[in-house]
């Protein structure tokens, strides 16, 4: 079926590796017509490792991950051979995951990278990549956010300049931000930052702080929470400080949503009623008067569920925008049949208008990103196919699982040729006395041994376990393999109807009763059904696969 499967020798993986010098699609494994990149080896190593150095990582557990990225492709052309992709469910949810992606890259090229630009972004992943340990001094005025102090901000910045002047001169950092900076914790630790964080104080003071010299002086700063001196101490770079790809993408929206939020979120509104206002889109009343009274009805019978809206009540339209018609249908499916769920929260005018707005103002970015054509943009497409990779191994895995067959005579057969995995031990019944004490444990076993004396009683009286004064010390049957280890071994070396004299096994003397002993039996068929069941499925899963 597959014309062939070719890997990579297991010195080019290292090389990769160790090497950055690479283009992004160098292919390093075939599967049928489908080509293993670096780039998602790379993804694979990172996603099992964290942030393991590459080089640490043995030969043995690189491979182990090229050969699951194979099965996974392997699976996929299986899939699509067995037409699992043309699935009505399939089709619709890729479809939906499309509409979300390409409308977030909108955001992100019409919002999110006119906001951060690219040295901004440079120079807080470059501060996100070191080790910087740095002293620093905060000198607040009125009116700033966080630090405040009884002077004008021109007063501050003039202070700062002379906190400076002293820094320069070889002043002590710690004694002059214990003199000056309006921070109290900054102040009980000497004014040591250790290490300093991205975000710690403020998006100047980062940019600030980018690529500075150990022993070099920063600032002053001024930020509306206050103006800060820094001295750099260290300033390193760490192993894994390169940062690409999806981490800057991770730095990119950490920033965003630290310092650009609410300004992100003016733009938004901003740019939805332009998308809006290009393209006709509105709601319908008499659809949600309609959907509402057919809600009411299909909760008050018994075993309503999302399934139970017949087709005509489906094809109700609530709302529509550009070419673009919301029915009843469309909007139960976006609940993945948990609209039954919810659907109080939404039993009202208002509510069902307000969230038919939302839908509205999604489907704006939706159908400009479209229009724009971002389903063609190379990232969206790269998260689409892992999307459809992802989807369809489960749906694969899915497969093997309905295709495969047990029969009576599969388990009886699984069975025979494995008895020996289903016997049951011999067992021996216990009870224990146990005791820190060596003399006590001796008096204890005297009177257990005794004619007519209650064990248990004794065990209730004298244990000092506390789970077991309850039970009388009874431990019940236990075979030879027990957690209970020494306690079990004794007892089947004294044998039935036995008292056992004192042994130490951990922190314990203990004294021992034994009842009678139940030997080794071979376990039924009927006993271990479910077990036999679940062994054959995986083995004839693992054939088929």
């Amino acid at each position: 079926m597959f014309k062939y499967v070719s890997v990579v020798t297991a010195l080019l993986i290292s090389m990769i590796l160790m090497t950055s010098c690479g283009k992004n699609q160098d292919t390093i494994a075939k599967v049928g017509n489908e080509k293993i990149s670096v780039d998602e080896f790379k993804a694979a190593l990172m996603q099992k490792f964290h942030a393991q150095d590459a080089s640490k990582i043995s030969m043995e557990e690189k491979q182990s991950v090229i050969k699951d990225i194979i099965d996974e492709h392997l699976k996929v052309i299986k899939a699509r051979e067995l037409k699992l992709d043309e699935d009505p469910e399939y089709k619709k949810e890729i479809s939906a995951k499309e509409d979300n992606l390409i409308a977030q890259k909108l955001y992100e090229t019409e919002i999110v990278d006119k906001l951060i630009s690219n040295e901004l972004l440079e120079k807080y992943a470059e501060v996100k990549g070191s080790e910087i340990t740095a002293n620093a001094i905060v000198l607040g005025y009125k009116g700033s956010n966080g630090n405040k102090a009884n002077r004008t901000k021109e007063e501050a910045i003039s202070l700062a300049e002379q906190v400076k002047s002293k820094l320069a001169q070889g002043e002590d950092p710690q004694a002059l931000s214990q003199e000056y900076s309006d921070d109290q914790n900054l102040k009980n630790r000497n004014g040591l930052v250790k290490p300093y964080m991205a975000g710690m104080f403020d998006l100047e003071v980062d940019k600030a702080i980018a690529g500075a010299k150990p022993g070099s002086i920063v600032g002053p700063v001024t930020t509306n929470r206050g103006i800060y001196i820094l001295k750099i101490l260290t300033n390193k770079k760490l192993a894994h400080g390169n940062i690409n790809g999806a981490d800057k993408n991770r730095a990119k929206r950490e920033l965003f949503q630290k310092y650009f939020q609410n300004e992100g979120n003016q733009d938004y509104q901003k740019l939805t009623d332009e998308f809006k206002s290009k393209m006709k889109s509105g709601l319908s009343q008499e659809g949600i008067e309609s959907f509402l009274a057919t809600v009411k009805q299909w909760s008050s019978k018994p075993g309503f569920a999302d399934s139970t809206f017949t087709p005509e009540q489906r094809a109700v339209k609530l709302a529509y925008i550009g070419k673009t018609e919301i029915t009843v249908g469309d909007f139960i499916d976006q609940f993945h049949g948990r609209f039954a769920m919810f659907y109080t929260r939404y039993a009202t005018p208002e509510g069902m208008k307000r969230i038919l707005e939302n839908h509205n103002n999604y489907m704006a970015w939706v159908i400009t990103a479209r229009d724009k054509g971002l389903e063609n943009n190379p990232e969206v497409k790269e998260q689409i196919n892992q999307l459809e990779r992802r989807m369809l191994t489960q749906l694969f895995d899915r497969h093997l699982a309905q295709e495969t067959k047990v029969n009576d005579q599969d388990l009886s057969a699984y069975y025979e040729a494995n008895k020996n995995k289903y016997m049951e031990p011999r067992k021996i019944r216990i009870w224990e006395i146990a005791v820190k004490d060596s003399k006590l444990a001796d008096k204890i076993y005297q009177m257990a041994s005794k004619k007519n004396s209650d064990f248990q009683k004794l065990a209730e009286k004298y244990t000092e376990k506390a789970p077991m004064k309850k039970k009388g010390g009874d431990l019940g049957y236990q075979p030879e393999n027990s957690a209970f280890g020494e306690v079990v071994s004794k007892a089947f070396a004294a044998g039935e109807n036995q008292i056992v004299a004192p042994f130490r096994f951990g922190p314990f003397y203990y004294v021992l009763k034994t009842d009678d002993i139940q030997p080794a039996r071979q376990k039924t068929l009927d006993e271990v059904r479910a077990n036999i069941e679940a062994a054959v499925k995986h083995e004839k899963q693992s054939e088929l696969q």
